[in-house]
């Protein structure tokens, strides 16, 4: 799971924002906005992997994995 530094600087950045920007505006260093984006990008791959794991192995489908299931489906319903 991304902190929730982690979120502002990423929703920031999808602004258009430069990571100097962000840095300034969260009184953080350039250099501190850019690992906190690359740790951000590498959860977002290791959830991806996790996602595409339980899709292929039908792990959905196990007892207690109802509602996972069903939010799966929904956030692989929106468009990109």
């Amino acid at each position: 799971m991304i902190t929730e530094r982690q979120k502002k600087i990423l929703e920031l950045r999808l602004r258009g924002e430069t990571q100097k920007e962000v840095g300034k505006k969260l009184g953080i260093s350039q250099v501190t906005v850019s690992s906190h984006e690359k740790k951000a990008k590498e959860k977002v791959v290791k959830a991806i992997e996790t996602l595409e794991f339980c899709l292929n192995n039908n792990v959905f489908n196990m007892p207690g994995f109802g509602e996972a299931k069903e939010r799966s489906k929904k956030i692989l319903r929106k468009k990109f």
